[in-house]
């Protein structure tokens, strides 16, 4: 078998040097190569499969060379599964980090942490600050109970402002000038008799509106300011252009 030493890659890969770097090795760190996949301990190759599997992982370098990320994703992905080697599942998370695609960068780290690697402490530093980074969920709108608790207080104090209205207009109708000096009536003192009912009415309508209001309030207040709160300690992502190298910080490329 023949192969050829090359500069590991870390989760950033590191770049190659001056004399073994091809052309495209003078573009930006983002297009990098991955890993080399490295043998031992996987499935016995048939001579087709080997060539197939070396193939599908030099086209998929290439593809990521050029930024050409689901190109790449495809052809190590076509390469995994020939060979299961772990080191594609690196690869494959590389990729998803230069798509965006945290969720999936996070899947094929866990299954590569799951093969015990040498850069295991590194992998397991990247997951951490995928988690930290990861947004926190939270709804578009408050609570429902505390929406409830508003929109009855709101309506408490609606119905107990209509009720305090209308024992004010008894209350008149009672002290009418018109009715001075005139008997004491029955219809006079049930007006009288529901305006004191309707003010009762209203005063515990306002306390218990008052009251629901200040509560859905606050608690409203409350989840606006953790959730202020928790978007300020977002971390920022560390950028992906970092380099570091890869376990021993070196790969061998050749046959499979």
């Amino acid at each position: 078998m023949t192969t050829a030493a090359l500069p590991g890659a870390g989760y950033a890969a590191a770049p190659p040097s001056s004399a073994q770097a091809p052309a495209a090795a003078a573009a930006p760190a983002a297009a990098t190569p991955p890993a080399t996949p490295q043998p031992g301990g996987q499935k016995a190759l048939t001579p087709e499969e080997e060539a197939a599997a070396q193939q599908h992982y030099q086209s998929g370098v290439a593809f990521f060379q050029a930024a050409n990320y689901p190109a790449a994703r495809a052809e190590f992905e076509a390469a995994y599964q020939l060979t299961h080697l772990p080191d594609f599942l690196y690869n494959l998370a590389k990729v998803a980090e230069k798509q965006a695609r945290t969720d999936d960068e996070e899947r094929y780290l866990k299954e590569y942490l799951a093969t015990n690697p040498a850069d295991a402490s590194e992998v397991r530093a990247r997951l951490e600050v995928i988690q930290q980074a990861k947004p926190v969920s939270y709804p578009k709108l408050p609570p429902t109970p505390a929406l409830a608790l508003v929109g009855a207080g709101v309506g408490a104090l609606i119905i107990g402002i209509a009720c305090g209205g209308a024992a004010l207009a008894a209350a008149n109708t009672v002290a009418d000038p018109a009715n001075s000096g005139k008997p004491f009536t029955a219809d006079l003192f049930n007006t009288q008799q529901t305006g004191m009912q309707l003010n009762s009415a209203a005063i515990a309508l306002d306390v218990i509106g008052g009251a629901a209001l200040a509560a859905g309030g606050a608690w409203i207040g409350y989840w606006l300011y953790q959730k202020h709160k928790a978007e300020q300690r977002r971390p920022t992502p560390a950028p992906s252009t970092a380099l570091v190298t890869k376990g021993l910080g070196v790969a061998l490329i050749g046959s499979f």
